[in-house]
Order: structure tokens, then sequence, then C-alpha cells
């Protein structure tokens, strides 16, 4: 505002300025007299802007109209946000002024640069390096920086930079002393506001590890395998009974290219009837090939679905592939059916188009207590009609004596619709079918819809009913039906819900059945996930039928809610939780209250061994089909790489018993190697060399250590040196540079990389220099022409002209094969040393030079010299303003008293 009872014209358009581009300002001035008139003005700016209008005065003419152009330049370091142009206007009878409103665009900004950072690092050695984050725009940033190394956990760093400054930041990580070869490890970095938001700038560099360990080197071909003792124990009814197990197992490879797979086991004698924690006595060997599959012993045998799905025996099988088409077989000797002697299978299966397939089944079955013969045979399709869809159908007869069956199945899968997912299965199997299943009827189907991104329903129906005689894995499992629809909600990444009714029933296989009910229910179910944490919850009401009761107390409420929680301490370090209560009369005449509860642990206790603990306080008698274990315990350890124990421990209850609990217990020694099938390499290679000086100042090359592929040698009196029994390949020769002078360099520089072949001299020749040094600094100079001139007497640029106005500048000296670089201290000093003596660029980077300065040259010559030492001066001047007129039309004027 102006002094009292004068008035402020103010425009009533914000004029948009962004930092850097000069704007223009019209402000229309007017002569009522009839006479000429000379006009003068001032205008008032914000810090660091300038006026870069060349009229100071202005005539008017008598009666006439003219506009006062303002060339305004806000500099690139304005700073963001709102700021006043003021101009004040004086006439030979009066004073006009005038404010203008303005709004600084804001600039984000953000730049980083790796500083020093050697090409090769001996693994185990710690990598010293820094980072620049420099702030080129005009907003306070809030940032913070994570850097993350391949292999590392990240670092993470809060900066607070203001705009036209920057700061370094000095990394240091250890690698992997462990390494064992040549390894290319990337260092990055991240710059984000600490809000969230998108990343500001992002940089990554990276370094090549040397081995420091010695390889061992392996002339053959191996199949991963391990020999382990074992000693099972139990304590059931008050008396204990042990016995000790052995056995050889292994699984990989035998040729280069992977294509033939043996897998091989030898294990006995049979602990399973001592404890579960035990193993079946079993003894096979498996080739898979390009063209034939085979397996011979103790093995799970099948076929197809209907006819033979899995069968444990002692036998053989054989499959043998043509192009499209497949035939194989089957003989075994069943092991847990006892009236089932042997079983004879043929197959044959050809590719009519892409994935659809048909195949056709023919199975002999030998009974033992004379009972008949039987043959089944069955035709098999697996089709895909359309994309995202498979159909796998299967119809089978059966020919037992005077009986005959039949049996079917169906399975699919299809997405072909967006958004739409189908999944089921059907089988059937005749009273009197003689497969693997008979008298049975199960299926199942779900289909889902996605709404949404966020929004899905789903609808399913499943019927369980399995054949008792051949379910020998679970024998008593219930019969259970499900039907049901729902709708799920995705809220955001971690949590979710979703909503469900339906019909469920449960019954009892045994002849005296404990449950046998049916249930309407509704529920709720609640989903969170996240990087440590992840929750499921259950809350269920439901009207529940009890179908062995017949009197009023049939029918009741049930009420039900559970939650299971699991929780990531620290990696490797997990634990977990859950909790049911439930209020029903499944099970009893009366509604009674069930209470669940239970915990895990999952956890690597140190290097080389891990912990598992799971507590249980009680199941359902639904679950008594399986045994059922209270407290159980897990621990490994390894020794060695190759020399492992185990532990395994449980109090639990045997299936189909409900009071009968016992201990049981499994430890267990285990032995790895591999088994040599065939030679890998034939023949290992030799690399002998010389260090030698080759310069005017003689240079000592013994006792120079070397490093290959992690193995080390010291060059003897002549400088030679010799590695031996090395892997043909590429690989790269390490000077130790702590075993020369601090001046000596090495040519080639860094780790240089040789070919070693098999039964060939290899050969390898290091020249020792004197290395030059290269000192430098950036200096402001300003141009002496008289504009020049002009322009240092304000006060502005005399503080551009400030030395301590720097920010760091990356400064990089390059030769076409090796590039050092180096960050400028808040003073413009760098410095190179141990530079190998030759030509070289130096070059001076635009990132991290304030904008208020321009470099005349960016690329200087070098040709160093053997021990010296140049001294450089590297000049800048501050910029020169290129005026961009961009005129721009303000709104209408008002005038604030």
């Amino acid at each position: 505002m102006g002094e009292q009872g004068r008035g402020v014209i103010l425009y009533t358009d914000t004029l948009q300025v962004v930092p850097g581009r000069v704007c223009t300002v019209a402000i229309p001035l007017a002569n009522p007299s009839s006479q000429g008139q000379k006009v003068t003005y001032e205008v008032g700016l914000p810090s660091g802007w300038r006026n870069l209008t060349a009229e100071k005065e202005l005539v008017l003419e008598g009666e006439g109209q003219k506009n006062l152009l303002l060339h305004l330049y806000p500099s690139s370091s304005a700073l963001a946000g709102p700021c006043e142009v003021r101009c004040e206007v004086r006439f030979p009878d009066r004073e006009e002024r005038y404010l203008v409103l303005c709004k600084v665009e804001e600039v984000h900004k953000v730049e980083m640069t790796f500083g020093k950072m050697p090409p090769y690092l001996k693994a185990g050695d710690t990598l010293r390096t820094t980072l620049q984050v420099a702030n080129a725009g005009n907003v306070e940033e809030d940032m913070l920086v994570i850097i993350k190394r391949d292999g590392a956990p990240s670092k993470k760093k809060r900066m607070r930079i203001k705009p036209l400054s920057s700061q370094v930041m000095a990394i240091r990580e250890v690698t992997d002393r462990a390494t064992a070869s040549q390894v290319y490890e990337g260092l990055y970095a991240t710059a984000s506001p600490v809000n969230g938001k998108k990343p500001l700038a992002y940089a990554n560099t990276g370094i090549n590890l040397i081995p420091a360990k010695e390889k061992a080197y392996d002339l053959y071909r191996r199949i991963p395998s391990h020999l382990s003792i074992s000693y099972v124990g139990s304590y059931r009814d008050s008396s204990f009974r042990g016995g000790m197990q052995f056995e050889a197992c292994g699984s990989g490879y035998w040729d280069k290219k992977q294509q033939h797979k043996l897998l091989y086991r030898l294990r006995g004698p049979n602990l399973y009837r001592i404890s579960s924690l035990g193993n079946y006595d079993e003894y096979f060997v498996k080739y898979q090939g390009p063209s034939i599959t085979a397996v011979l012993g103790d093995h799970s045998y099948g076929m197809s679905l209907l006819t033979e799905y899995a069968r444990h025996g002692r036998g053989g099988s054989f499959t043998a592939r043509f192009g499209r088409a497949s035939v194989g077989g089957i003989y075994l000797h069943p092991r847990f059916y006892p009236r089932l002697k042997r079983e004879i299978g043929l197959f044959a299966d050809y590719n009519v188009y892409k994935e659809n397939r048909v195949r056709i089944n023919y199975l002999y079955k030998g009974f033992r207590e004379r009972m008949e013969r039987a043959h089944i045979t069955s035709v098999q399709a697996f089709l895909t009609p359309w994309k995202d869809t498979h159909l796998e159908l299967e119809y089978a007869l059966s020919k037992q004596g005077e009986k005959s069956g039949n049996a079917a199945s169906a399975k699919l899968s299809s997405s072909f619709l967006e958004g739409l997912g189908v999944n089921g299965y059907l089988v059937y199997a005749h009273k009197n079918f003689a497969g693997y299943y008979n008298n049975s009827l199960h299926y199942g189907s779900t289909v889902a819809y996605r709404l949404s991104e966020k929004m899905r329903v789903n609808a399913g129906i499943s019927k369980t009913e399995y054949n008792v005689a051949l379910d020998t894995l679970f024998v008593q499992a219930p019969e259970r039906r499900n039907n049901f629809l729902g709708i799920s909600y995705r809220l955001n990444k971690a949590n979710s819900f979703s909503l469900n009714s339906g019909f469920r029933s449960g019954k009892d296989r045994l002849k005296k059945k404990r449950y046998d009910y049916q249930e309407y229910y509704g529920r709720i179910n609640y989903y969170l996930t996240t990087k440590k944490l992840r929750l499921f919850s259950v809350l269920e009401l439901s009207l529940t039928d009890n179908l062995l009761l017949s009197d009023s107390l049939q029918k009741a409420w049930r009420q039900h809610f559970s939650s299971n929680i699991t929780y990531t301490v620290a990696p490797h370090f997990e634990v977990g939780g859950f909790f049911s209560l439930s209020r029903h009369n499944r099970y009893s005449r009366k509604v009674e209250n069930y209470l669940f509860a239970g915990a895990s642990l999952n956890a690597k206790v140190a290097q080389k061994t891990t912990a598992s603990l799971r507590l249980q306080n009680a199941f359902s008698i639904e679950e008594d089909y399986r045994d059922r274990s209270y407290l159980s315990l897990g621990l490994s350890h390894y020794f060695t790489p190759r020399h492992e124990w185990q532990f395994q421990g449980r109090y639990a209850t045997p299936r189909k018993e409900l009071n009968r609990a016992f201990w049981e217990f499994r430890t267990a020694y285990r032995y790895h190697f591999g088994l040599p099938v065939g030679r890998k390499i034939k023949r290992l290679a030799t690399l002998k060399g010389r260090v030698h000086s080759c310069d005017e100042a003689y240079v000592s090359a013994e006792g120079v250590l070397l490093h290959l592929a992690g193995k080390s040698t010291y060059t003897d009196q002549e400088g030679n040196f010799t590695f031996r029994n090395m892997e043909p390949g590429d690989h790269f020769l390490l000077v130790d540079p702590s075993t020369m002078a601090m001046d000596v360099v090495t040519d080639p520089p860094g780790a240089i990389k040789v070919t070693l072949e098999a039964e060939v001299e290899n050969f390898c020749a290091i020249q020792l220099l004197q290395g030059a040094s290269v000192t430098g600094k950036i200096v402001i100079k300003q141009d002496p022409d008289k504009e020049q001139e002009r322009y240092e007497k304000s006060k502005a640029l005399r503080e551009l002209s400030k030395p301590d106005a720097l920010i760091p500048v990356l400064v990089e000296l390059y030769n076409g094969e090796v590039s050092h670089k180096r960050i400028s201290d808040q003073k413009g000093n760098f410095e190179f040393q141990q530079v190998l003596p030759g030509r070289w660029k130096l070059k001076i980077h635009f990132k991290g030079l304030s904008r208020k300065y321009e470099i005349k040259k960016r690329e200087f010559d070098l040709e160093l010299k053997p021990g010296e030492h140049k001294i450089m001066e590297v000049p800048i001047a501050p910029k020169k303003i290129k005026i961009n007129f961009k005129p721009v039309t303000l709104g209408a004027a008002s005038t604030v008293r």
C-alpha cells in the first residue's frame, strides 16, 4: 500500500512465473493533458529478480496513451510461492503506483551422482564411495535416500536440501568374502519425498567382485545325493520301541544339457510300524529322458484317475515317446491292499493337435482269495476347445467275472471370458466298477466373476464320497457337502473382506456314527496382509440340524469365531497363532462350547541352525481320520555344508483314536555328497606371467601379490608368477596395490581379463609404472567487457561471485577405456592420484554445478608422464542471460486505498 491518501492500482489476475524465464508486464499509461509529458518509473522486485528493461523514461504525447513494458527476469533460484512486483510511475503533476501479484511455479529437480568407484574389488573388501544429491529446483526438498546393493539389505538416510545446494553421502559397504566366482554387484540409489510420493531421482552404478576364496573345481558331473542314518522311537502304552534306518538318496542330471535325469532311493528297514515319523522301506531307481521314462522298484504307480490313480507297490513302469505319440505300461505287486495280488497296465497316447490329446488305457487286476480277475479299459481326452480353457474327460468299463461296471470323470478349468473363472470336477463309479473307485460319487465346482478391480462374486458346490475300501491314506475321512455363494471386496492392498452364505453337511463313515449334521450358515471373512503381518479372521452364524437326534434338540444355532495370525519378527524369524471358539450341538444332544487354540514358531536361531515349534490344545472329532499332534518340535543344524543333523519330536494321538496319546521322535545324521556320473572338465589350465618395470625410474617387481579366482601368489625376484590347476575359461587377474609402492600403477590397469585354455601355455605380462597425479580447482572468473563490469557493481552479482557459493561438482578423468570420477569439495578442489601415464581427457559435468554459472570449456586434453604432477585450473563465469520476451496479458486493474 502507498502513503495515506494515495491509491495503489492492483491487477486482479495473478501472474504465473517460471524461474529462469523472462516475463513481460504491460502497464497502460495515459496523459490527460494537451501537452506532452516525460514519465519516469521505479520498480520494486523480489529478491533475486532483475529488471531488464532498457528504457528508464517514457514520453507521452498530449492526450496520448502508451504501454510501459517491464521485462523482468526471475532468477532460476527464485523461491516458489507468492510474491509482489511494485512499480511507481512519476508524472510531472502526480504519481501512480501499480501492484502485480505473482506466483512462482514450483520446480522439483533432484540429481544424484555416485563419486569415486573402483571398477573391481576383491570379495570381502570394503566398498567406499560417495553419493552427491543436488537440489536443482526452487523448493526445499525433504527426501529419503535409499541405498540398495545386490544381495544386501537397504540403507536409508533422510536429507533436507535447500534449493541450488547439495549434500554428499558417504557409502561404506562390506562385500561378501564367500563369493565363489566373479560377479557384478549393482549399487542403486533412490531419492523420494518423505510423504511417499513418486521418486524424484534415481542413480545406479556397480562393481565387479573378484573372488577371494579358491573355488573347488570338480572334474566330474555329479548327482546331488545324501547318505543318512536315523533312529526312530515311540513311547506308547507304557512301552518304548525304537529302531535304526539307513538311506541313500539322490536326484539330478548326468549330462551337460540337463536332458537325462536320474532319481534313486535305497532305504530300510521299515520303521513306519514303530512311528509315523519313520518311513517305509523303499528301493527304486527312476530315469527321465527326452524320449523315455522308466521306473524300477518300490514306487507309486498310476495310469489314469479311473483305472489306477496312485498305487504304491513293487514293480516297474515304462513310457516311450515318438513325436506326437507315446506308449507305456506298468507292472506291480501292490503293498497296502492285501487282496490285490498284481496289476498289469498298458496305455497309448496321441497328440492330435496342439494341446488336444487322446489316450487309451488297459488294466489287468489279479486278486487273492479266489476272487475273479478284473479287466478295465478306459478312454481319455485332454482338450483345449478355446484359449484358456482345459477339459479332461475319461470313460471306463470293467469286467470282473459276471459283474460289469462303468465309471466317468470330467475336469474343467476355464477363464475364456475376462474376469470370469470356472473350475470343476466330477467322478462317478458304479458299485460293480473294479477300478480305483467303486460305488462313489463326488464332485465340486467354483465360479468367480470380477465385477471391478476391487470386487468379485463367487459360488461353489462340492460333495465328497470316496470308496472306503480303497481310501488307504484317509480310511475314515468324513463325507462332506458344501454349497455357497459369496462376494468379496478389497479395501486396499492390505485389507479385504468377504461375505458368504450356504449349506454344508458332515457325516461320519464309521458303522456307529458319531456325527451326522446339516447347516445353513452365513459368515464374514477378513484378511489383512502386510510385509510383516498376515491375519485371517472368521465370524459365522449357522443353524445346525443334528440328524442323529429326533427330538426338539435336533436344531440349534451355532456361533463361531476364529482368527489366524502370522507375524515376521525379523528375516528368518516368524511367529504365529490361532484361536477358535464355537458353540453348537453337532456332536451332542445339547449345545456345548468348543475352544481350540495354538501357536507356532519358525526361526533361524543361528547361522547354521533352524528350529520350528507348534502347539495345539485339542482337535475336533471330525479330524480323527489322521494323526493329531499337540506338540511338535523340529531342529536342523549344519556342522559343515555337507554334514547335517536333524531332530523331530511330537506328542500326538494316532488316527482312529480319541484319547490315546503317545510320544515319538526321530533323530538323523545326513551326509551330502555328489555321485560322479561323468567327466566334466578334461584338463585344467595353467597361467604363467611376469610383472616388470619399463619406465626410466626402476620399480621393484618382487613380492607383488596377485589374485586369480580365489587363489593368490607372490612374484619371485624376477617378477615371475604361476597359477596352476585353474578351470578353463574367462577369469580376472587382480594385482594387490598394498604390495606395491604408493606411487606405482599397473598397465593394464585394474583387473585384467585373462582367457585360460587347457593344454595351451597361457601367459600374461604386467608393467609397473610410476603413476601420475592431477589436482585442480574450479575458479570463478569475470568477463572484462564493459557490460559485465556494469553488472559487477550490483549487490546480487557480488554475492554470486563468492567462492564458497559453489556446490560440489562432478569431475571425470577418462581415456576411452578407464574412467575415474571425483566430486569436488565446497571450494571447488579436486584430485586424482595414481593415474596411469598417457593421454587423458578431463571433463566437468553440469550435474551439481549451479545454474548461476556456465563453463567456458568443458573438456581438457592431458598428456601425463610417469611421476608427473599436473595442476589444473577450470574457469567458470556467471551465466549471461538470454532474453526471450513473452508478453503477458493481465486482467483489469482496480484501485485499492
